[in-house]
């Protein structure tokens, strides 16, 4: 194992903070075969050593989401199958980022909606971002969606009731929810 791995970065990192994370996220997009080592990462058995990878993942399919290429499937599965928040909420995020055939669309989506039950407060959070910005181009989930979060405005949590709201101004300015006569919701 090199001394730029991904692994060696962050199981020997006195401080794997959002440093480290930027670090992973910059080695990477210049050296492009170190993807496989983020992915590897996501398995690890270490936490911390997940965790950071996905949040370094999640911040790679923003810079430049075509790394990810050729690798949905094996991101789609991490995300399956890990049973930590903290590696599914960023790779929930990269979901919309990701081009999906129909069937690991469909997958990949119900197992969002799933998530939705998850304790983490967090967790949910990222999801209901990564099912509203699929909304956009699938109005099957926009239809989901729309209801989902109309009923979050009822909610004591003040920010649970304006992160709903921000997300449903999201998919209403999809140009699919006007065809559907999807609109914000009037404030109350």
């Amino acid at each position: 194992m090199s001394p730029n791995s991904i692994h060696t970065i962050m199981s020997t990192s006195s401080d794997p903070s959002l440093f480290q994370i930027a670090r992973i996220v910059r080695l990477t997009i210049a050296s492009p075969a170190l993807i496989l080592d983020v992915l590897e990462g996501l398995r690890s058995k270490e936490i911390k050593v997940a965790m950071y990878c996905a949040e370094a993942l999640e911040k790679i399919s923003r810079a430049k989401a075509q790394l990810l290429s050729g690798y949905e499937t094996e991101i789609l599965v991490n995300l399956s199958v890990s049973t930590w928040s903290e590696v599914r909420g960023p790779l929930a995020l990269i979901v919309p980022r990701l081009t999906l055939t129909d069937a690991l669309k469909n997958n990949a989506i119900k197992v969002l909606f799933d998530f939705l039950n998850d304790e983490s407060t967090i967790l949910r959070e990222r999801v209901y971002s990564a099912l509203a910005q699929v909304s956009a181009t699938d109005v099957g989930v926009m239809e989901k969606m729309v209801p989902l979060l109309t009923s979050r405005l009822a909610l004591s949590d003040q920010a649970e009731r304006i992160k709903a709201k921000n997300l449903l101004a999201l998919i209403s300015a999809s140009p699919g929810s006007l065809r559907r006569g999807i609109q914000e919701p009037v404030q109350q």
